[in-house]
């Protein structure tokens, strides 16, 4: 575009072009972004808030509804998570490694990597090179672009089998957390029917506890024990952590005791952890409602005592007599007419 337009002296234009290797897809493929990459708006973080903002919003419906959407937000990972031990998708391949996505992964990541299975009918593999244990694949791939148009592209994708490596050069594992089609394909030839723990992120995993759900927030209005014990421990430990985190001594002493405590309260399942709380020393539980501001006296006259203008004044006191008028002939036109009325029903009489 600079070199068409002749725009290289546009100093904005030729810094991006200079930091290109930050911000072009293309070349962030390395860096893991979780899906997270997209800048369509449909796609963003600003589609998420269209049913609870808008631009004339003001500042407490803001807070009220960011809470209501965090609270649908959760709701429905909440539901996609009790899809994801209690409902199971059919493999569509009969190999192994599928089975142990199926076993780990959730339904939506699940699904992307069946898509990847799909495409081996579209995957055309073979052998480049071989240096010991280290083998070159030259895979093409035929990527419909369009309605009618199909696209061959190459890829190569190395594998090291002591111990086992493999690496694409379509960089879908390193961007977003998924083994490739042309990986996969030729992990099933080469014979490698399971994939190692380091390709299945935990992040993608159904039976990981995770974290971020005990810590407090407004929009959590449940009786989460759960939450509340966490947060009596956390507290209980920020102390005696920032005491022993002075001396190395301390903290090589403390973190063996707490391997040692680890013995005696292991992971159990949450249907057996369930106890009851005693309520004196259960956490208060507060609400997160924002409440209408306060009404205070505003500086300056009253309204009712500032100084008013003679001409005002005039203006005031004739709009009065014209309503005043205005009611009387109205006054006057309904007495006529019922007078009106009891003339003609004598004279039927």
């Amino acid at each position: 575009m600079l070199e068409t337009y002749g725009l290289h002296d546009s100093a904005w234009l030729e810094s991006l072009y200079n930091d290109r290797h930050f911000w072009v897809p293309a070349y962030v493929r390395d860096t893991f972004w979780a899906g997270m990459s997209t800048t369509q708006r449909s796609e963003g973080m600003n589609a998420f808030f269209d049913d609870y903002v808008h631009s004339r919003a003001t500042l407490k419906q803001f807070v009220e509804q960011y809470d209501s959407f965090l609270r649908r937000k959760v709701e429905n990972e909440e539901i996609a998570n009790f899809n994801s031990f209690n409902t199971n998708i059919p493999c569509i391949s009969r190999y192994h490694l599928e089975k142990q996505f199926q076993k780990a992964y959730t339904l939506a990541k699940l699904k992307e990597v069946q898509e990847e299975l799909r495409g081996f009918l579209y995957l055309t593999t073979s052998l480049s090179g071989c240096e010991g244990s280290r083998y070159t694949f030259i895979v093409v791939d035929e990527i419909q672009v369009g309605d009618d148009f199909v696209k061959r592209v190459t890829f190569t994708v190395n594998i090291e089998q002591d111990p086992l490596d493999v690496k694409c050069s379509c960089k879908l594992f390193e961007f977003r957390g998924i083994l490739c089609r042309h990986a996969l394909h030729i992990l099933t030839q080469i014979g490698q029917y399971t994939v190692l723990k380091k390709y299945i992120l935990d992040r993608w995993r159904k039976d990981v506890k995770r974290k971020y759900t005990f810590v407090k927030s407004s929009y959590d209005t449940s009786t989460n024990d759960d939450a509340q014990r966490y947060d009596r421990i956390q507290n209980s430990f920020y102390e005696l952590c920032s005491n022993a985190s002075k001396a190395e001594s301390s903290c090589v002493r403390l973190i063996s005791q707490i391997e040692q405590l680890k013995t005696q309260y292991p992971s159990l399942p949450d249907h057996d952890t369930r106890e009851e709380v005693d309520p004196d020393t259960s956490t208060t539980k507060t609400t997160g409602r924002v409440l209408s501001p306060l009404v205070v006296r505003s500086k300056g006259r009253p309204p009712s005592k500032r100084k008013v203008h003679p001409v005002e004044k005039s203006l005031k006191r004739s709009s009065t007599k014209r309503r005043l008028h205005h009611n009387e002939t109205e006054e006057a036109s309904e007495e006529a007419s019922d007078s009106g009325s009891e003339l003609s029903s004598f004279s039927d009489c």
